[in-house]
């Protein structure tokens, strides 16, 4: 009897009244146990902690996104205009780091994959670009199409980005709704694409469209023009630099190696920048009809220009202020 009176008496240890009552008293009366309210300090510790989780992610994500970058963030790289800017040339404006860069702060430029065919003996009937070996209207329709130059506005902090002066660019006028900080622009590839266009009607010599500069014998302004033009191409492919791969293959009837001119790449996706400059430029006719407004600060004309028109840098000035006074003025009762 002592054994279970003792195994009882545990028993009743284990599972008191006094806990019993202690639980009910936690059910019955929540007042004697109200919430105790977190101190300044405890407060501020909480803060703290949070300020300091949310600047590790923050940190995380700025680090994965650098070494991951997009295929977008990689060619502003390569970018002059993403990088800190040149001060403009004879200007005291102040250059700092935040000014915009045209074009590429808006564009959505892609890149793809692709073999790029230029074989010397095979035509692509789907290249729209290639006449092969005799001009073709319906290719010189398509390089009319990409030769197509339009201007859009910058501002004039954006041309400080490109370490341009806007005291000496050129403002699309009032009238036309644009507001005060509008200048002119242009995307270089499409001047690129004009260079070439004309050593290519050089080569064919079947597309007479500056008939006043290509009659025979040509002017020094066309050599002038297809100078300028070599030398811009040379620049851009030196300055692009392609260290994409030639190999060379057996070909039939040939005892030499032949350079194998089907390359791969990786490009960006022109009709990206086609549809950037649709979206963005202003109507062709605006950047045909700007005028020079009087008192603007000019750039000098290199003597070249008077030399080959056989005329003084004085009278152009005189009939540039004659003209000037007929267009802005009338030309009197």
């Amino acid at each position: 009897m002592s054994g279970l009176n003792s195994s009882k008496m545990r028993y009743e240890k284990i599972g008191s009244d006094t806990d019993a009552s202690s639980t009910e008293s936690l059910l019955s009366d929540p007042e004697e146990h109200h919430y105790t309210r977190p101190t300044a300090r405890s407060r501020a510790w909480t803060i703290f902690n949070s300020v300091l989780f949310c600047a590790s992610i923050g940190f995380f994500t700025l680090g994965y996104i650098q070494r991951h970058p997009s295929n977008l963030e990689m060619m502003k790289r390569t970018s002059f205009y993403c990088k800190p800017p040149l001060p403009p040339p004879s200007s005291s404006t102040a250059i700092t780091n935040n000014y915009p860069a045209p074009v590429w702060d808006s564009i959505k430029l892609g890149s793809h994959d692709a073999v790029v065919s230029g074989s010397l003996w095979t035509h692509n009937a789907s290249d729209p670009f290639r006449d092969f070996t005799t001009p073709n209207p319906d290719v010189e329709a398509h390089w009319q199409a990409l030769e197509d130059i339009r201007v859009f506005p910058i501002t004039s902090s954006q041309l400080r980005r490109l370490g341009k002066d806007p005291a000496v660019s050129v403002k699309f006028p009032p009238s036309y709704g644009l507001g005060d900080d509008a200048y002119m622009a242009q995307v270089d590839v499409f001047h690129q694409i004009h260079c070439l266009n004309l050593l290519r009607h050089q080569a064919w010599k079947a597309y007479d469209h500056e008939a006043t500069i290509r009659r025979e014998p040509y002017r020094p302004l066309h050599w002038i023009h297809v100078s300028h033009c070599t030398d811009i191409l040379l620049k851009n492919i030196m300055c692009a630099g392609s260290v994409d791969v030639v190999t060379y293959q057996w070909l039939e009837s040939q005892h030499r190696p032949w350079p194998d001119f089907d390359v791969n790449h990786k490009c960006r996706n022109f009709d990206d920048i086609v549809a950037w400059q649709e979206e963005h430029a202003v109507p062709v006719t605006w950047g045909r009809n700007v005028t020079r407004p009087m008192g603007f600060q000019e750039v000098r004309m290199p003597d070249l220009f008077f030399e080959l028109n056989n005329v003084t840098r004085e009278f152009v000035a005189a009939a540039s202020k004659e003209d000037f006074q007929q267009d802005h003025m009338g030309h009197g009762p």
